[in-house]
Order: C-alpha cells, then sequence, then structure tokens
C-alpha cells in the first residue's frame, strides 16, 4: 500500500510489521521506480525464493508487468544470485501447447 504519509494516523497503535501487506509513502501516493525496485528485492524475490527453497525446485517465477513508467529496467530487476529475474517483454515467448512451437509475443 502507498500513501502520502510517512506514519500514517490509521497506523498509530499499529505495528505495521505484523500487516498482512506493506506500506510506503511517496509525495503524491503514486508508485515510483524506487517504491517497485525496492518492493521486488525485499518482498518478492524472498518470498518466491523460500518456498522453492523449501521444496527443493529450482527458482523459477513469472511476474507480468504492463509498460508502465514506474517499472524499473529489467537490469535492475535481478535478485543477488542472479536467479530470480525479470525478462524484458521483447524476450518474451508464448509456447503452443499442441505445436511446441514457440511464437514471439509482440509486445
Amino acid at each position: 500500500m502507498i500513501g502520502k504519509a510517512r506514519s500514517p494516523r490509521c497506523f498509530h497503535h499499529v505495528n505495521r510489521k505484523a500487516l498482512p501487506f506493506e506500506y510506503t509513502n511517496s509525495k503524491n501516493a503514486w508508485m515510483n521506480s524506487s517504491i517497485f525496485e525496492d518492493w521486488f528485492h525485499k518482498t518478492f524475490v524472498p518470498a518466491i525464493w523460500a518456498p522453492l527453497q523449501k521444496l527443493k525446485q529450482e527458482e523459477k517465477a513469472l511476474l507480468l508487468l504492463d509498460n508502465c513508467p514506474a517499472h524499473p529496467t529489467a537490469e535492475n530487476l535481478v535478485s543477488c544470485d542472479g536467479k530470480i529475474k525479470i525478462s524484458s517483454p521483447k524476450e518474451l515467448y508464448i509456447r503452443n501447447p499442441t505445436t511446441g512451437l514457440r511464437h514471439h509475443t509482440g509486445i
């Protein structure tokens, strides 16, 4: 959740770390690339990595992004070990389940 206030009154007597969501603030309460990159590294990557490690599976996930200017470049969205990363839309392909052929999405 993104709001304008650094410490909103509604959270005055609440342990924000115990909430089922993260709260951050920005001047206009909009997503920006800094907030998104922080979320990717501190929330998304650990949420993907931990369950897959527990199940002893390869770290693979699909995160679909639109062309919002708040999204950082794909080069900035790579986990520390390099196993979890974002592909640019130009690299996305869809596999046809009937023929097994890969088709460029053209996104």
